[in-house]
């Protein structure tokens, strides 16, 4: 009996220590993911100028056309002024020729007016990203690098928790754009220590810089079907202009966008070299799927 209680107190012993210790090597050891090794790079380029609320140009047609419409209404009322001699009844019908001329220029304008808003919200499209613990739709992760003993090994990981449009032009994506933001306090990865680093002062120090933001400037068709996007990544308190190829499509109802592409953190002032006795390589994959749902 004694023996047995001796086994079962070992037994506790070690499914502790073995939880720990595997805890504590996934941490140090990681895994081995080579996504990096296909992955592009993402260019860096200069921060981008984003300008969206250009307003349109005028017609220029329309001001000489209302021009030529008042001066057509006011006419006949000088004339009656300045014509001593007509009679009562050709002064009521020149009166009543320019309110029936004020009348139909008042009609007309509201008229153009609605068709060309009609016109823009015809031909523009808002989509709404939205993803957080209980949707699945889309994804933001990563996958980082450590060498120990000139071996790499990564550790993997996400964000939780993201918010954005995708706005389509003309149901063309070289005509469209994304903005995105990141909730950065809402990361995580595969090991719980690895999470409380990340989130500390030394990577995004997420206690100041909460959010991480990305804005296009353009997006450009390329041979393969795929297409190159270009705009501002700011993380950090630092922003960067960023270009990295990606997947846009229509999928129903709904506007699709996935790529993948290795960014340099240090561009952002994100990390340190070395963590106890490994090195922290600079590249991290940066991958997303996103379904984006009709405003």
């Amino acid at each position: 009996m004694k023996s047995l209680k001796v086994a079962v107190v070992f037994f506790i012993i070690g499914a502790v220590c073995g939880t720990l210790g595997g805890g504590y090597m996934g941490y140090k050891i990681g895994s081995a993911d080579n996504s990096i090794d296909r992955a592009p790079v993402a260019t860096v380029v200069p921060v981008q100028e984003i300008n969206r609320n250009k307003p349109k140009p005028a017609p220029q047609t329309q001001p000489a056309a209302t021009a030529a419409t008042e001066e057509n209404a006011v006419a006949p009322v000088e004339a009656v002024t300045e014509a001593p001699a007509v009679t009562a009844q050709e002064t009521v019908a020149a009166e009543n020729q320019a309110t029936e001329a004020v009348v139909e220029t008042a009609d007309e304008t509201p008229a153009a007016a609605t068709a060309e808003e009609t016109d823009a919200s015809a031909s523009t499209e808002t989509f709404t990203i939205h993803a957080d613990e209980d949707s699945d739709n889309s994804v933001i992760e990563w996958v980082g690098y450590k060498s120990l003993m000139n071996q790499r090994l990564s550790m993997k990981g996400g964000f939780m928790h993201f918010d954005g449009e995708i706005t389509v032009v003309d149901n063309a994506p070289d005509e469209s754009y994304v903005e995105l933001t990141i909730d950065l306090e809402q990361i995580f990865s595969e090991n719980v220590i690895l999470t409380k680093v990340l989130k500390g002062e030394f990577f995004f120090d997420v206690a100041h810089y909460p959010t991480a933001h990305f804005i296009s400037s353009k997006v450009e068709p390329m041979d393969d079907g795929k297409f190159m996007v270009t705009g501002n990544l700011t993380m950090h308190d630092t922003t960067v202009g960023v270009q990295f190829p990606a997947v846009i499509e229509r999928r129903g109802d709904k506007a699709y966008a996935a790529g993948e592409f290795t960014i340099d953190r240090t561009h952002w002032n994100i990390g340190y070299e070395k963590f106890e006795d490994f090195l922290i390589l600079n590249e991290v994959v940066v991958s997303f799927e996103i379904l984006a749902d009709p405003a």
